[in-house]
């Protein structure tokens, strides 16, 4: 159920990365603070099945992050 409601999933929890597709499109906040931002997006990357698109869009916004390397 909360796969088809990611917004309901928290970012430190065992699914997270139910909420990649929604962040990366926008429909779905990344954490406020950078570091977990950062923390969400390197999870994004590792354990999201993405696309090609996803992973650019990703990067991109990893690189804006202040001390957030990629992955």
């Amino acid at each position: 159920m909360e796969s088809l409601r990611p917004q309901v999933i928290g970012w430190d929890a065992k699914n997270a990365w139910a909420k990649c597709d929604g962040a990366i499109g926008g429909t779905v906040d990344w954490p406020s603070q950078p570091a977990s931002a950062c923390a969400a997006m390197h999870m994004c990357a590792n354990e999201a099945t993405l696309t090609t698109e996803q992973r650019t869009a990703l990067a991109s916004a990893i690189r804006r992050l202040p001390d957030c390397g990629d992955p």
